[in-house]
């Protein structure tokens, strides 16, 4: 186990992905139950969801916070595949 900055980790590879002066930022906050969070460097955002209010949420420098989808069919799990094509996990609809 090893400390960065505040970070606790437990594998080793860890240190080699984040920099030693990174810090925690608290971006957001509102949601019930934040999960699946997924980052797109192309356009350079995070998508997650807010499953108790069927919601998906996408956080950017540029814009903030916005919703990126209402409703998301309780979406909870997101994956961008090797084409760029955002997949979800709904057990909703």
């Amino acid at each position: 186990m090893s400390e960065t900055s505040g970070f606790v980790s437990f594998d080793p590879r860890f240190d080699d992905l984040v920099r030693p002066d990174a810090a925690l930022q608290k971006l957001c906050t509102g949601f019930i139950w934040a999960e699946g969070p997924v980052y797109f460097a192309d356009g350079d955002y995070v998508l997650w969801s807010d499953i108790p209010n069927d919601r998906m949420l996408r956080w950017s420098d540029a814009e903030g916070l916005t919703v990126f989808r209402r409703p998301a069919g309780y979406t909870n799990g997101h994956y961008q595949d090797s084409q760029g094509r955002l997949i979800s996990c709904e057990h909703g609809n």
